[in-house]
């Protein structure tokens, strides 16, 4: 048997571990800041929608949550028997959501709003068990709770940095009539859009072991 100290280093001395916390940090980062803060005054300052309006949009990012979870589960367990593919897919369509966001800040439609919230959702948050899955198949199974448990930890921590990180960005642009300007919210989703650039590029460092029984 292994101790819990002697177990966290075996964890994080294996090189293969980082390329994925670092996918679900930065993935999660994204869900963390927009989902759950941002999200709303971007919406409403921008838009110039209200609450409701903006509440019906920011929903689909559980509709979202609830139907990534086990979609994407079982498209790469049983149809396309790789998780990684899965893993890798789901980033460029994160990359591609963030790119939209920034460079069409305000001009985006009212339908691509809702279906960059219900990707957000699958493909930020739902997409994260296939994240767990990949790394605790790199463990003995002594230490599988663990490893999932050291990568659980890293991306709320750190992922909820970047809330008081955007809020810092806005307000160096100062308000308009009590909003943020544009340009802060731009400025503020280049955040977004790194980390998402960062997920991708980690994204296909990852090694999977591939399960025989999948």
């Amino acid at each position: 048997k292994m101790g819990m100290f002697d177990s966290m280093v075996k964890v994080l001395r294996l090189k293969d571990y980082w390329p994925i916390s670092i996918w679900m940090f930065c993935t999660m980062a994204i869900y963390l800041s927009f989902g759950g803060l941002w999200g709303g005054p971007y919406l409403i300052q921008v838009y110039n929608m209200t609450n409701v309006e903006a509440s019906r949009i920011l929903l689909m990012i559980a509709v979202g949550m609830i139907i990534g979870g086990p979609m994407l589960g079982l498209l790469s367990d049983r149809i396309i028997k790789r998780r990684k593919i899965v893993v890798n897919i789901s980033s460029i369509i994160l990359l591609l959501m963030m790119s939209l966001l920034y460079f069409r800040i305000s001009s985006i439609p009212i339908v691509g709003l809702y279906l960059i919230c219900l990707g957000m959702g699958m493909f930020s948050v739902g997409i994260v068990g296939l994240g767990y899955a990949l790394i605790k198949d790199l463990f003995p199974i002594e230490i599988a709770g663990t490893s999932t448990g050291i990568a659980n930890f890293f991306p709320f921590f750190l992922g909820a940095l970047y809330q008081p990180l955007m809020g810092y960005i806005l307000e160096l642009h100062g308000t308009v009539g009590g909003s943020y300007t544009i340009i802060g919210y731009q400025n503020a989703f280049l955040v977004l859009l790194i980390s998402s650039i960062i997920a991708c590029i980690s994204s296909f460092f990852i090694k999977e072991k591939i399960c025989r029984d999948l």
